[in-house]
């Protein structure tokens, strides 16, 4: 029988990010993907039947607030960085 180990014993898991560095371009890596993320939005959309300009709308609020919050996201992250740096 084998003894508990604390990872085990533990019920919350941190994950931490791939990678110490941050990538080169963050916001415009955001950007792309967040506006791919509204073109799936709009196809998912159309093919279910559903309005374009409904599908539109919903993409471009998604896009907004989404790239709001990770670009806000992203510049605490990078000032933290520079914090830790110095």
């Amino acid at each position: 029988m084998t003894e508990p180990t604390p990872e085990r014993e533990s019920p919350v898991r941190r994950w931490e990010a791939p990678g110490d560095r941050p990538p080169r371009r963050p916001y415009r890596d955001t950007l792309v993907l967040h506006a791919a993320l509204a073109a799936l939005i709009v196809v998912g959309a159309v093919v279910t039947g559903g309005s374009l300009e409904r599908g539109l709308v919903y993409a471009a609020i998604f896009f907004v607030f989404a790239t709001a919050w990770s670009w806000w996201r992203w510049r605490e992250r990078l000032a933290a960085e520079r914090r830790r740096i110095r």
